[in-house]
C-alpha cells in the first residue's frame, strides 16, 4: 500500500474471498478492551518497571490484529463503501496486507507517571497535528496527578493519512502500552489537538469498546454521514451511554468554538449522554493548558451517572429507533410496490448515508422484526 495511490479505500482493497465472510464479524467484534487483557503480549520485568518520566524514540513490536487493514476498514467504512470494498477485494483475488506499516520502524514518545493508582494506570493516546512525538508543555505534572500514561506516535500529524497511519498508529500504541504496563482498561482515553482532535473523535465513535472517552482539543466534526458513518447498534449504544467526550477549546479560537458547537449539536442529535465543554480563557488555538487538561481528566474519570443526561439519551434513542423504523417500513413498502431498481437503490443509499450501519442492519433484518432500538 503506497501513499501515492489516490483513494484510501483503494489502498486497502486487496484481499481474497477467504476473508470476506470474516469481515462481518470483525465489524461488531466483542470488546477490544477486554481483549487487551486476555490476549495482549506479555511484558518483560524491565518493561513493567520502566522509569517514570518521558521516554523518547520508543519502539513497539506487536502489531494488533484490530489495527490491520481488514479490521480498520470494518470499523471505518460505511455500508456503501464496505460493499464496494467487498466487491473489489473479491475481484482482486489477493490476500490482505497484514499491516499498514512496519511497526518496528515507527517511533513513539511515552510518558510514565510517578505513581501507579491501585486500579492501574490510565492511558491517554494522543494524536497530534505535528509530526514530532512530543509531550505538550506542562502536561507531565497533570499526568502524574492522575496516574496516566501518555503515548503518541511520530509521523502521525496532519500531513499523514487518518486511515492509513494516524488511526492504526494510535490503535497500536494503545495495545502495546496496555500490554507492557498494568493498565486500568476502563480508563483508556484517546485525545488529540486540532486536526488530531478530529481523528480522535472518529476513534471514540468507531472504537468505544477500546476507548472509554476522548478529550477533543480544538477540533471536532459532526458525526453521521458518509465521512463519519454511524456504527452498528451495539457500538453506537456503548458510545451513546458510556463514552465521555470532553471538548477543550480556547475562547479566542473562533473556528474551533464554531466547530465544537456543530459537533456537540450532532452528538445531541445522536443521543450521546456524556458531553462536557471546557473553555480556556484568554487563549486562542492551542493545546490544552495544564489546568484544562486536569479538568478534562477529572471529567473523563468521573464514573458517576448523570440521571438527567441518561434519561434524555434514552428518550432520544427511543425516538431515533421510531424514526428509523418508519423510514425502513417506507422503503420496504416501496420495494413491495415494484418500484424501479434505481429508485430503490437511491432510497437505500439515502437511508444508509443518514443512519449508517443502523440502517443497513435494519434492512438486513426480517421484516417482522423491525430495526429495534439501539443497544444500551
Amino acid at each position: 500500500m503506497t501513499r501515492s495511490r489516490e483513494s484510501w479505500t483503494a489502498r486497502i482493497l486487496l484481499s481474497s474471498r477467504h476473508w470476506i465472510p470474516a469481515l462481518t464479524a470483525l465489524i461488531a467484534t466483542t470488546s477490544l478492551a477486554s481483549g487487551l487483557r486476555a490476549e495482549g503480549p506479555r511484558a518483560s520485568a524491565a518493561d513493567a518497571a520502566a522509569t517514570p518520566g518521558l521516554h523518547r524514540d520508543v519502539r513497539f513490536d506487536d502489531y494488533p490484529d484490530f489495527a490491520a487493514p481488514v479490521a480498520v476498514a470494518a470499523r471505518l467504512l460505511g455500508p456503501r463503501s464496505y460493499r464496494e470494498y467487498r466487491t473489489r477485494a473479491i475481484a482482486a483475488g489477493e490476500r490482505p496486507q497484514a499491516q499498514f506499516f512496519d511497526l518496528a520502524a515507527e517511533r513513539f514518545a511515552v510518558y510514565v507517571p510517578k505513581r501507579k493508582p491501585a486500579r492501574g494506570f490510565a492511558v491517554v493516546v494522543f494524536i497530534p497535528p505535528w509530526n514530532e512525538a512530543a509531550l505538550p508543555p506542562g502536561w507531565g505534572s497533570v499526568l502524574d496527578d492522575y496516574g496516566a500514561i501518555f503515548v503518541t506516535a511520530a509521523r502521525s500529524g496532519n500531513p499523514e493519512s487518518v486511515h492509513l497511519r494516524r488511526i492504526p498508529l494510535a490503535l497500536a500504541a494503545a495495545w502495546n502500552v496496555a500490554a507492557k504496563y498494568e493498565v486500568d482498561r476502563s480508563r483508556i482515553y484517546v485525545a488529540g489537538f486540532s486536526g488530531g482532535s478530529r481523528a480522535a473523535e472518529r476513534m471514540a465513535l468507531e472504537f468505544p469498546d477500546l476507548f472509554s472517552g476522548a478529550m477533543l482539543n480544538a477540533g471536532a466534526d459532526p458525526i453521521g454521514g458518509p465521512q463519519t458513518p454511524i456504527p452498528h447498534a451495539a457500538l453506537l449504544g456503548r458510545f451513546q451511554a458510556a463514552s465521555r467526550l470532553v471538548f477543550v477549546t480556547g475562547e479566542r479560537d473562533e473556528m474551533g468554538v464554531a466547530m465544537d458547537a456543530t459537533a456537540r449539536s450532532s452528538l445531541r442529535d445522536w443521543c450521546v449522554a456524556h458531553v462536557r465543554q471546557i473553555t480556556m480563557l484568554h487563549v486562542g488555538h492551542q493545546a490544552a493548558t495544564p489546568e484544562a487538561l486536569a479538568e478534562a481528566m477529572r471529567a473523563l474519570g468521573n464514573d458517576a451517572e448523570d440521571a438527567r443526561a441518561m434519561a434524555r439519551s434514552q428518550r432520544c434513542r427511543a425516538e431515533l429507533a421510531r424514526r428509523l423504523g418508519a423510514e425502513v417500513a417506507r422503503l420496504r413498502a416501496l420495494q413491495a410496490s415494484g418500484a424501479a431498481a434505481a429508485t430503490i437503490a437511491a432510497e437505500t443509499d439515502r437511508l444508509e448515508s443518514r443512519y449508517g450501519w443502523l440502517a443497513a442492519d435494519a434492512l438486513a433484518a426480517p421484516a417482522t422484526a423491525g430495526p429495534g432500538p439501539p443497544a444500551p
